[in-house]
């Protein structure tokens, strides 16, 4: 019999693995959306097509941090502060989903450089939370690399190698002309360790 604790441990990989399924349905519905320029959040955005998908995507992905951080929160005071900062990711990843920004042309081509649009308050909080959510996760696998160094090496090795190239693929999202690519590597790296976290502390 599965115990209720196996839970979170399940909700990481399906809640990934569900926000990028989702996206990838989103970016296909949208009319001249290109997964190598245009912004995940675009497909979330108000004047997508199909907007529910991506705001589904958008809330998955920080229920896969809060998964997390319920299973470190069982360890010591140490792993502790990581769960904490998964926290603040998750509430963040939030406030990404409900302040959703404005693309009245579309997804396609919304928020990329050269692009001239109308943005208001909503538009403002969100690349803050954004913002926010990407400084946070460099902290939680520099923080991760630390603590976990005595009880998992291999992830905390991991880790500390993956909050710089985190912290390189966050700034290369900052506009340019193609900044989709980079953003999906960006959160490749972050959910592909929340998965990998995830399954190790499943271990007996």
């Amino acid at each position: 019999m599965r115990h209720p604790e196996d839970s979170p441990r399940w909700l990481v990989p399906v809640a990934v693995a569900g926000f990028w399924v989702l996206v990838i349905v989103a970016g296909l519905v949208n009319p001249g959306y290109v997964v190598t320029r245009d912004y995940i959040s675009a497909l979330a955005s108000r004047g997508a097509d199909q907007a529910w998908l991506g705001v589904a995507a958008l809330v998955l992905l920080p229920l896969a941090h809060g998964g997390l951080a319920l299973l470190l929160a069982r360890r010591g005071r140490r792993a502790q502060v990581v769960a904490a900062g998964l926290v603040v990711c998750m509430l963040a990843g939030l406030v990404v989903s409900s302040m959703r920004i404005s693309c009245p042309g579309g997804a396609a081509r919304c928020s990329v450089a050269g692009q001239v649009r109308t943005t208001d308050w909503i538009d403002a909080v969100h690349g803050k939370a954004v913002a926010t959510y990407g400084v946070v996760m460099v902290f939680v696998l520099a923080a991760a690399a630390v603590s976990l160094w005595t009880v998992d090496r291999p992830l905390a090795i991991t880790s500390a190698v993956l909050a710089p190239v985190s912290m390189a693929l966050l700034l290369a999202t900052a506009g340019g002309d193609r900044p989709g690519g980079p953003q999906r590597l960006w959160l490749l790296v972050n959910t592909g360790w929340l998965v990998a976290a995830a399954l190790r502390e499943a271990r007996p």
